[in-house]
């Protein structure tokens, strides 16, 4: 039998002298050219990982570092624990470094230590996406002859990445590996999703969802069929991936991975997510619960393929929703991956010049608040209470010196001192990571937001019920209610179902809560009492429908509400108060937008 030279070396590596050891490796076991086989395996693969006595993370051959890079891992693992819930870091129960744990703690590394490091993470196992079944509870991750259990591994991983200061270079493959070694609970699906973008060393575009559907929920993986065929597109199982999604959690969560320009999606419509290409964007935006917990309501239409036999595929998507706005103003985008230093001195030449002598209409606060908050998506404490940020009012005095992104200190014209990349501010960094390959927009209607950097004037701003992130659209000469999808963006003044419901009331304000695993939801806190509440204040209460709690699985939306009918007990997902209807009632304008 013909194998890799890769394959051949893992075997010399794993076999022992004297003892018969049994192993399951896809490359031999699955027939890698017969699509038929291949599309009756794979959904069995992750139950064969997770039934394995033992499973092997092998990372490839040693080299000068890589001994010494995984004993730095064993060794800082064993310091730390991480909490299973939350991700936080505690110094463990038999540490000998008792403030290793600490993120403003800097660890005693030497540069060779550093290098050995960073050389281990670079390596292609951090970006292959079949990888990511194999990481058992159970698992060592193995270089050359030597092992770590993967526990202390990825403990150590998380450690490195939580560290305010880190050598230069080091971050980004620190990202990698968290995205890769990171055991998503099943509780949000649609992160896991989010994952896949991340993997780069991918063959066949399909893989970047039949690679993870054995940690998909049930629900979900039960409705799609692996289709290895050549007349199954990747356009195809993303659309496939969509709808499905789409259907069992009543939501439309997946407008991110939709952008210009995608290679796989080039030939589908633009509201088909590509989860192959890199993705547009640093960051993914914090949802803005625009239209809070509705369902979505949307019909699909479908048109035939162009082979004889071949199933018809979807084409245009009718989604219910409000338009907000048009775009009037656009300034130069902020490309991606760019250096602080440069990215700080490109965003310095957005800022508004009435921005402290204006109102900003949509919400009646300041243009300088507004555009404080538009800078870093409102990634602030008052939001965000459950973590460590700046709170609102440091944001907004931008008394940040030469890091400062607008404000008395903050001339375009001047240049931007050199300084090492740890030494950025944290509040800063994330907002660059906010603006990268975004640009700043405003509209006719006085909003002003952050954009895909392709946003023009003349596209249009919209929110669709069941997603929780307005979106940019382009009109389309298919007609005057049809729009191709540009992307996500945030506007400071569409969150917190604003224009379906109104602003809030004194004194309540919105606030992103923690809730079960990584998610977040909105929560209305009383400023001067400080009670927090599930209700919305602008809601009236029901009669026929009461909230209820419910085991929250991975088919459930990101955002959810559950609540039984009194009389029935029909189980819902969804607040009853924001269906169309109801809105209707309340004076809201809803449309119809046909994307394609």
């Amino acid at each position: 039998m013909r194998v890799t030279q890769s394959l051949s070396t893992v075997l010399r590596y794993l076999r022992h002298p004297g003892q018969t050891s049994t192993l399951w490796i896809d490359a031999i076991c699955l027939d890698q050219n017969d699509y038929a086989e291949l599309s009756r395996q794979v959904p069995r693969m992750h139950d064969i990982y997770s039934l394995a006595w033992m499973s092997t993370l092998w990372l490839g051959v040693e080299d000068a570092s890589s001994t010494r890079a995984l004993k730095t891992f064993r060794y800082l693992g064993d310091q730390i624990v991480a909490e299973a819930d939350t991700g936080l870091l505690f110094c463990s129960p038999n540490a000998v470094e008792l403030e290793w744990y600490d993120p403003d703690h800097e660890l005693p590394f030497t540069q060779d230590a550093w290098d050995g490091v960073r050389t281990l993470l670079e390596r292609p196992w951090f970006h292959r996406l079949w990888v990511v079944q194999e990481i058992q509870p159970g698992a060592v991750v193995q270089c050359g002859h030597e092992r770590v259990p993967v526990a202390a591994f990825t403990e150590a991983v998380y450690c490195l990445y939580s560290k305010a200061r880190l050598p230069r270079g080091l971050r980004p493959h620190l990202e990698q590996a968290t995205g890769t070694l990171a055991r998503l609970p099943a509780l949000c699906f649609t992160r896991l999703l989010y994952r896949a973008a991340t993997f780069k060393a991918c063959t066949d575009p399909r893989d970047k969802i039949y690679g993870l559907l054995g940690l998909a929920p049930r629900k979900f993986a039960a409705g799609v069929k692996v289709d290895y065929g050549e007349g199954n597109t990747a356009a195809d199982v993303y659309a496939m991936t969509f709808l499905n999604h789409a259907e069992i959690a009543q939501r439309l969560e997946h407008f991110h991975n939709c952008f210009t320009g995608g290679e796989i999606t080039a030939n589908a419509p633009s509201w088909v997510p590509d989860w192959y290409s890199d993705v547009p964007g640093e960051t993914y935006i914090r949802a803005q619960f625009a239209t809070n917990t509705s369902r979505a309501h949307y019909t699909v239409s479908y048109r035939d393929r162009t082979r004889p036999g071949d199933k018809s595929r979807p084409d245009v998507l009718q989604v219910r929703g409000v338009r907000c706005g048009v775009v009037s103003q656009v300034s130069e985008p902020v490309p991606p991956r760019l250096d602080k230093r440069e990215a700080i001195r490109r965003v310095r030449q957005w800022q508004p010049g009435n921005m402290d002598t204006s109102t900003y209409k949509p919400t009646g606060g300041s243009t300088r608040k507004a555009y404080a908050i538009t800078l870093n998506c409102n990634i602030l404490k008052e939001r965000e209470p459950d973590w460590i940020l700046s709170p609102t009012d440091v944001w907004v005095k931008q008394d940040f010196g030469d890091q400062a992104l607008f404000g008395g200190d903050a001339d375009a014209a001047s240049p931007v001192h050199e300084a090492p990349h740890s030494n950025i501010r944290s509040d800063v960094a994330d907002a660059l990571q906010c603006c990268a390959d975004r640009l700043f927009f405003r509209t006719h209607e006085g909003h002003m937001g952050l954009g895909p950097a392709d946003t023009q004037a003349g596209d249009v701003i919209a929110i669709f019920l069941g997603c929780s992130t307005p979106l940019v659209l382009r009109p389309s000469d298919r007609g005057s209610d049809h729009f191709s999808v540009v992307g996500e963006c945030f506007i400071h003044g569409l969150h917190d179902a604003t224009v379906l419901l109104g602003p809030l009331p004194q004194p309540w304000v919105g606030i992103a809560a923690w809730v079960e695993g990584d998610r977040r939801c909105l929560r209305f806190l009383n400023a001067e009492t400080q009670e927090v509440t599930r209700e919305d204040p602008r809601l009236e209460p029901q009669d026929d429908w009461e909230r209820v709690e419910h085991l929250v699985d991975g088919d459930a939306p990101t955002l959810y509400d559950y609540f039984r009918q009194k009389k029935t007990e029909e189980l819902i997902n969804y607040d009853p108060r924001l269906e169309p209807e109801k809105l209707e009632a309340r004076g809201v304008q809803l449309d119809w937008f046909c994307l394609v």
